[in-house]
C-alpha cells in the first residue's frame, strides 16, 4: 500500500494520460550531439529535436532548470526526437499540457509538486540608485506573463531583450543584453537563468525601461581573464542595481519515476 505522499505522484501520471492528448505521436533516441530545436506549429503539430528528458519537463511545465529535481543520469544525458500532430489547432499552452500527458504515457513520468527554502537572489538597487532609461511609450508591443501578446500595437516587436554572445581575444565571451521595454519582474526572471537560482524583484521600480547589459560569461572559461566585468559586477556598474543572497522558498518539481520510452 503506497501512502499518500508517494501516491501523489502516481495520481498525478494517471490523471495526464486521461487528459487532453496528440492523437500521433512518434518517440525516438537521437545521437547525444543531436542540436536541439522545437516547434509548435499551426494545426497541432509538435515537433522536438534533441531533447533530454530534463529538457521535456522544463518545456511542458514552464520551469527552469533549477526547479527540477531528482532526474538521474539517463535522464540529463540521451536525448530523444518527438513528432506528434493533434486534432484540431491547440495553442501553445494546450501543447504543453498534451506534452504533459505524452511524458506521462510514454516515458511513464511521475512527478510531484514541492515548496523548498533555497539560496535565491534579491534584485535591488544598489548604492547611488538604478541607471536606467524609461522607454518610451509606442515603441513595442507589451509583454506578459500568459505568452499572449496585448493587441495594442501587432506591428511593433514584442517587448523584451535580445541577447548576443561576442568571442573575446583574452578571455570568455561577452554576453549582451539590448533591452527594450522590458520591465523589472521579467529582468529578475531572466537573470536567474544567468545565475542558476531564483531571482525576485525587490526594486520597488515599475513600468518599462530600455537599457544595455555587457557582461563576461565566465561559466565558459571560469577564473579567466575578461576584458569586461563578471555579472554581479555589471549590474552594479552598469545599471544600478545589485543581487543580494538569501535564502526563500521556490516552487520546485520532484521527478519520482521515469522510464526509458521504446524506439517506435
Amino acid at each position: 500500500m503506497l501512502s499518500g505522499k508517494r501516491l501523489l505522484p502516481f495520481l498525478l501520471a494517471a490523471a495526464l494520460s486521461r487528459a487532453q492528448s496528440f492523437d500521433v505521436a512518434s518517440v525516438k533516441p537521437v545521437s547525444p550531439d543531436t542540436v536541439w530545436n522545437y516547434r509548435f506549429a499551426p494545426g497541432g503539430r509538435t515537433v522536438l529535436k534533441g531533447f533530454r528528458l530534463r529538457d521535456l519537463v522544463l518545456l511542458a511545465w514552464r520551469v527552469r532548470d533549477f526547479q527540477v529535481f531528482g532526474t538521474t543520469n539517463w535522464m540529463d544525458t540521451e536525448r530523444f526526437n518527438i513528432e506528434a500532430n493533434a486534432t484540431g489547432n491547440p495553442d501553445q499552452e494546450e501543447s504543453r499540457r498534451m506534452l504533459q500527458s505524452l511524458l506521462a504515457d510514454r516515458f511513464r513520468l511521475a512527478l510531484h509538486h514541492e515548496t523548498r527554502m533555497l539560496q535565491t537572489y534579491s534584485l535591488v538597487p544598489a548604492k547611488g540608485g538604478p541607471k536606467l532609461a524609461a522607454s518610451r511609450p509606442g515603441i513595442c508591443t507589451p509583454y506578459d506573463d500568459s505568452s499572449s501578446l496585448s493587441p495594442a500595437a501587432p506591428a511593433l516587436p514584442v517587448c523584451g531583450f535580445e541577447q548576443r554572445r561576442v568571442k573575446s581575444e583574452s578571455g570568455p565571451p561577452h554576453l549582451i543584453i539590448e533591452a527594450t521595454g522590458l520591465g523589472m519582474p521579467r529582468f529578475a526572471r531572466l537573470l536567474g537563468t544567468f545565475v542558476g537560482v531564483q531571482v525576485t524583484d525587490y526594486t520597488a521600480i515599475s513600468g518599462a525601461w530600455d537599457f544595455r547589459l555587457e557582461y563576461a560569461d565566465d561559466r565558459l572559461a571560469p577564473g579567466s581573464d575578461a576584458a569586461a566585468p563578471a555579472l554581479f559586477t555589471a549590474l552594479q556598474e552598469q545599471l544600478g542595481l545589485k543581487l543580494e543572497s538569501r535564502k526563500g522558498p521556490v516552487e520546485v518539481l520532484v521527478i519520482d519515476h521515469a522510464e526509458r520510452p521504446s524506439a517506435n
